[in-house]
């Protein structure tokens, strides 16, 4: 009985685990883009504490120009940015990330938690960083330069993908606009914002469940 009650219970695990496999993220990576709107903490100033972040738009598949989901992105300020050397770095450290299936909702494919999301930026409104240095989509050749860049982290909240991170490991803006006729005088900037979207190394929490399981199969058989 208690042989039979192991099996039954491996068994169970092993079907739950591959649920979980079978649910995690379908692709390695995916490519974002579309619009961001930065609303300043003060006036004049998107260094300062309480700037906050909003982008939406869509999620494609990396290995082909193909729609695959949507995503959405609000992210909030703590602390003051700050300014070295001719860079200024702005750091968001609360905030959500979602994907889902269409551009209103639909199914939630995956939703977390804001770790850190830090942007640099030059000093100088002129400075550009290359886009060519950050590996896009070979169907992607737009745009040529970027005026921020940087990085980003998010842990799992809920969603039909299981994997229990996710990493922005690049994003990139372009085409700014100020609400005003100076940057000076505005509170909020619109612009595009193109992103490469992973699962961080070393794979996620369905792999591990996956390797787990099969540690616990093969005890079972060693005790059978």
């Amino acid at each position: 009985m208690k042989k039979r009650s192991c099996s039954v219970i491996i068994a169970v695990i092993g079907f739950l685990a591959l649920a979980v496999c079978a649910s995690a993220m379908p692709e390695p990576t995916y490519f974002c883009q579309d619009d961001f709107m930065l609303t300043f903490g003060e006036i004049g100033n998107p260094l300062a504490e309480g700037t906050a972040l909003s982008a939406a738009g869509r999620l494609l598949k990396w290995s082909e120009n193909k729609l695959a989901g949507w995503f959405s992105l609000e992210a909030a300020m703590s602390q003051p940015g700050q300014v070295v050397g001719d860079k200024w770095t702005v750091t968001f450290d609360e905030g959500t990330l979602t994907l889902h299936s269409t551009k209103t909702g639909g199914t939630v494919y995956w939703t977390g938690n804001l770790q850190q999301l830090t942007l640099t930026g030059y000093v100088d409104p002129s400075g550009r960083f290359a886009a060519s240095a950050f590996p896009r989509p070979s169907y992607e050749s737009e745009p040529t330069e970027f005026i921020a860049v940087g990085n980003a982290s998010f842990q799992r909240t809920g969603g039909t993908w299981t994997d229990p991170a996710l990493v922005l490991q690049w994003v990139g803006s372009y085409n700014w606009n100020y609400d005003e006729d100076t940057p000076q005088a505005s509170s909020t900037v619109f612009g595009n914002l193109q992103a490469k979207i992973a699962v961080p190394e070393p794979g996620s929490v369905a792999a591990l469940v996956c390797g787990l399981v099969g540690f616990v199969g093969f005890a079972g058989r060693r005790r059978s």
